[in-house]
């Protein structure tokens, strides 16, 4: 279907689609991008929102 539609419109759709940054997973209690933090068990995902949100995510990788 999206071959069906005008060059240009593609484009928007495309640009739309790929906008963002997909590599720095988003907070799932409060929607914000999570930093990369260190701790004593190896490297993990964050809140920036931090000690409100405490939220936080396993690195893929990473051995805790």
């Amino acid at each position: 279907m999206l071959e069906r539609l005008p060059e240009a419109l593609r484009r928007q759709l495309l640009d739309f689609a790929t906008e963002g940054d997909w590599t720095t997973p988003t907070c799932p209690s409060c929607g914000v991008k999570m930093a990369a933090r260190d701790g004593t068990h190896g490297r993990f995902w964050g809140c920036v929102r931090f000690p409100k949100c405490r939220a936080t995510l396993q690195m893929r990788g990473s051995t805790a």
